[in-house]
C-alpha cells in the first residue's frame, strides 16, 4: 500500500491539521487548493449578497471544523480528498466574509492600523498553529490531531455566537459600517 499524506491548511484559524492515512492510490494534496479557488469566485459572490453574513460566516467556519473531524477520521482517499476541497471552500468563505466585515465595521481613520494588525495575526498565527499542530500530533497521533483541531474550531464557533450574539445577526456589511451610506 502505498502512503499518502493529506495537509489541510486550516488558515482561517490559524493552524494546520496533518493527518497521514494508508491508502490504495496516492492523495493530491493540491485539491485543497483548487476548493480554495472555486470557493472564491462562489463564495465571493454569495457573501456580497447574503442576507445572513454572520450566520453564514459561522456556519462556514463550523463547516470546517466539522470537516476537519470527518478528515481526521476517513480511511478512504476519495473522501479524504472530497473533504479537504470542502475544508479549503468554507475556509475562503469564512475569509471572505470576515476580512468584508472588518473592513466596513472599522472606521475610515483606523482602517489602515487595524489592517495590519489583522495582517500580523493572520501572518504570524499560521506558524502557531504549525506548532500548536505538531505538539497535538506528538501527544495523540495525527489522527487525533485533526480530530482535536477539528472539535476546538467548533468550540470557538460556539463561544463566538454566546459571548457575540450580535455577530450570528449581522445581515451585511451595512449592520456594521460607520458613517457610510449605501
Amino acid at each position: 500500500m502505498n502512503f499518502a499524506r493529506g495537509l489541510a491548511q486550516l488558515r482561517g484559524n490559524k493552524c494546520e491539521a496533518v493527518h497521514a492515512i494508508e491508502y490504495e492510490e496516492p492523495a493530491d494534496d493540491r485539491i485543497y487548493s483548487v476548493g480554495t479557488s472555486i470557493e472564491f469566485t462562489n463564495g465571493t459572490k454569495l457573501s456580497a449578497s447574503s442576507s445572513a453574513s454572520g450566520l453564514l460566516m459561522l456556519g462556514a467556519v463550523a463547516a470546517y471544523g466539522c470537516a476537519t473531524i470527518a478528515f481526521g477520521l476517513s480511511n478512504h482517499w476519495e473522501l479524504a480528498i472530497a473533504l479537504l476541497f470542502l475544508i479549503g471552500a468554507a475556509d475562503m468563505l469564512s475569509t471572505v466574509i470576515r476580512q468584508s466585515l472588518i473592513q466596513f465595521a472599522t472606521p475610515d481613520s483606523m482602517r489602515g492600523r487595524v489592517f495590519a494588525i489583522n495582517t500580523l495575526f493572520v501572518n504570524g498565527g499560521g506558524q502557531l498553529g504549525t506548532f500548536e499542530s505538531g505538539v497535538t500530533a506528538a501527544w495523540f497521533g495525527p489522527v487525533g490531531s485533526a480530530v482535536v483541531g477539528g472539535a476546538a474550531v467548533l468550540g470557538i464557533v460556539a463561544f463566538w455566537a454566546w459571548r457575540f450574539p450580535d455577530l450570528y445577526r449581522v445581515e451585511g456589511p451595512d449592520d456594521v459600517a460607520h458613517d457610510r451610506h449605501f
